[in-house]
């Protein structure tokens, strides 16, 4: 599957879209993800920010 993953804090070129192996369920439900997002804490917690607001 592709992720995007945060190493660091930063700008947004510290975001790196990678590939990464698909999960492998256990007993219970495996869900299919058709779109995801981000809101304005994700963003504070990527610049580092988020504690200070």
């Amino acid at each position: 599957m592709k992720v995007v993953v945060l190493h660091r804090h930063g700008g947004i070129e510290e975001l790196q879209y990678q590939d990464y192996p698909d999960p492998t369920p256990n007993d219970g439900a495996l869900i299919k993800v058709h779109a995801c997002s981000l809101n304005h804490l994700d963003i504070w917690v990527r610049e580092g920010v988020a504690n200070k607001r």
